[in-house]
């Protein structure tokens, strides 16, 4: 009998939680993927709210079993599912880029969104739990979001949920178990939104807006900005926002 790799439900408070129930019952397969309709829970980066219409939407988690990453380079596997989700929507809209850390954007709006959460075994991740977030064929978005859009929005057209989950599962093992960690850096620095030129920035606990250049992404995330005056300052996640207008 071949393995499940694949389950859906109607409606759940979040994938990735439903995920880490299922696994502490079940040995799930590598690639294993939960897909919802609605979550009532739906959560993004740093308990950020992220707002879906049920069934419009691609919202799912897929279990992973990086066992040969250290925790040092988990960094690693959001850039890997980053590209996956950028070079799958590269076939259905233009212009699209991943907003570090690991926002996917169109253009200046925000098309999806990943969370990954780690579960720790040693200086090893046991497992992953990555879920994904991606506006398919949302019409309207009602929250206090900056920037929302969709892949509807951007062509006109409904599109099926299913298959562009499956090529990017596709994709993301082939980016998982064939490219060196080097050649995933390169291509996520290249995939970057604003990576080149100056930009504004601003620090969240304090409003301060500065223009700066992304320099580079370390191995560990953190995020280092170039000063017109060439002085270099680096960030971790949540530490520096990008302003969008």
């Amino acid at each position: 009998m071949a393995t499940q790799t694949y389950c859906f439900i109607k409606e759940t408070g979040s994938t990735n939680t439903t995920l880490k129930s299922l696994l502490k019952t079940s040995q799930l397969p590598d690639f294993f993927v939960l897909r919802t309709s609605f979550q009532t829970l739906g959560r993004g980066q740093m308990g950020n709210w992220w707002e879906a219409e049920k069934g419009k939407n691609l919202l799912c988690s897929i279990v992973h079993y990086p066992m040969h990453i250290n925790l040092a380079e988990q960094f690693i596997l959001s850039q890997q599912t980053s590209l996956a989700i950028k070079y799958v929507l590269d076939t259905y809209v233009d212009n699209v880029t991943i907003k570090w850390p690991n926002d996917i954007y169109c253009g200046d709006k925000k098309i999806g969104g990943i969370l990954i959460e780690n579960s720790i075994q040693g200086n090893r991740l046991a497992y992953s739990i990555i879920g994904i977030g991606i506006n398919i064929n949302q019409v309207d978005f009602r929250s206090a979001a900056l920037n929302p859009t969709s892949i509807y929005q951007l062509t006109n057209k409904r599109h099926q949920i299913r298959p562009i989950l499956q090529a990017i599962v596709k994709q993301l093992k082939a980016l998982c178990f064939t490219e060196d960690a080097a050649s995933i850096h390169h291509q996520y620095f290249k995939a970057l939104y604003r990576n080149s030129g100056y930009h504004s920035f601003k620090l969240p606990h304090n409003d301060e807006i500065f223009c700066a250049k992304i320099a580079q992404v370390a191995a560990d995330g953190k995020l280092t900005l170039e000063h017109k005056d060439g002085r270099l300052q680096s960030f971790y996640f949540k530490e520096i926002e990008f302003v969008i207008q």
